[in-house]
């Protein structure tokens, strides 16, 4: 079962997500899933949600959750876009915590 799980190719969802606040609220009342805080009334439902580029500015993020869903891509994503937003004199910096295997 180990070498199947593997062996399965990795599935990339280009999904726009959403980002909440730790103090923040997720109402999944839509029969258990998110309404789209995009839509009409969707932001009524999740008014402490937003786009990461709605957050571009804020000088430090931590963002957690689930394991597969999304957090490598959207950090990706963030690296992308500030290094578009940064002029060509400054660097960014990216440092992943996957690398740090030890609290010593």
């Amino acid at each position: 079962m180990l070498s199947l799980l593997l062996n399965m190719p990795k599935q990339i969802y280009d999904w726009r997500r959403f980002w909440c606040p730790r103090t923040g609220r997720i109402n999944l009342a839509d029969g258990g899933y998110l309404s789209n805080p995009d839509e009409e009334w969707g932001k009524v439902y999740n008014p402490d949600l937003v786009t990461l580029e709605d957050i571009l500015d804020v000088p430090c993020l931590v963002l957690l959750g689930e394991p597969g869903v999304g957090k490598s891509q959207e950090l990706s994503r963030l690296k992308d876009l500030t290094e578009e937003k940064v002029s060509d004199t400054d660097h960014v910096l990216a440092l992943n915590l996957r690398s740090c295997t030890s609290l010593k």
